[in-house]
């Protein structure tokens, strides 16, 4: 899981590890994985076994072009490990293939491992930047129990996702969070609202998807829509490194979002 830092020469949290890199492999799909599977498969069909991926990262550390290349008309996503598209090309992400049949521009700020905290202060960090506005907002909010906790450095403070550390080794951060469910819904329940008031108060319509059936649910008292996005295919584990759903799952979720009335 990356490590996330906020310094005021970014705009935003940067994952220094991969600032301006390309890579063949990246996260959990690892050159290890690449091979345990290629011999796992050996014999057999394996749709990866030749498939080239890259993963191109910008000045921040997104898998996504430079900021100030983006197109004037554009959309901002937000999401984990599934939106930045860890085990796929970038052509098969969902944010891709939405904006596609749209027929606009994106920014892809998805980072692996991250939860619903990350995404709220990017919002806030862009905002407070003045970064180019987008015309739609896409968010896709990850597990409720994912969280990151903050340790001060020389010159910057590192984020580091820490809540789905095992709690059997006594660890703080495990008994201090994943054990205690009130602290996670109102966290929840703290940034999706935070981060959908301060899109609106900018003019941004916000799409707002889950495939978490729990998140969906506890949110759905508030004045902001989240949608649950089921698409069939959950669980097919059909990504180059076996541990995220494959294009087909991409592709459905991309086509149940566009279902869904927006306003660009």
């Amino acid at each position: 899981m990356p490590n996330l830092y906020f310094n005021k020469n970014y705009p935003l949290l940067t994952d220094q590890e991969v600032i301006g890199s390309k890579q063949k492999f990246y996260s959990t799909d690892d050159s290890k994985t690449f091979k345990y599977n290629c011999k796992k498969f050996q014999g057999k069909e394996w749709q990866w076994r030749d498939a080239n991926i890259s993963y191109s990262f910008n000045s921040h550390g997104y898998r996504t072009k430079e900021f100030g290349d983006v197109n004037k008309d554009f959309v901002l996503g937000f999401g984990c490990s599934y939106t930045e598209g860890v085990g796929l090309p970038k052509e098969d992400i969902w944010l891709h293939q939405y904006c596609e049949k749209l027929g606009i521009d994106y920014v892809n700020l998805g980072k692996a491992s991250t939860g619903m905290d990350i995404q709220y202060y990017n919002t806030l960090l862009w905002r407070n930047s003045k970064l180019p506005l987008p015309k739609l907002v896409v968010c896709q909010w990850p597990q409720k129990f994912r969280k990151s906790f903050g340790f001060q450095e020389r010159d910057s403070i590192r984020l580091a996702d820490m809540s789905e550390t095992p709690t059997k080794d006594g660890q703080w951060w495990g008994k201090r969070y994943i054990m205690d469910e009130g602290e996670m819904n109102i966290n929840t329940l703290g940034w999706f609202l935070a981060m959908n008031n301060t899109w609106k108060s900018l003019g941004v319509p916000v799409l707002n998807f889950s495939w978490e059936h729990d998140i969906t649910e506890d949110l759905k008292f508030t004045e902001y829509d989240i949608h649950f996005v089921d698409p069939a295919g959950v669980g097919s584990m059909q990504a180059r490194d076996c541990m995220h759903d494959g294009p087909e799952f991409h592709k459905l979720t991309s086509d149940q979002l566009l279902s869904i009335p927006h306003k660009i």
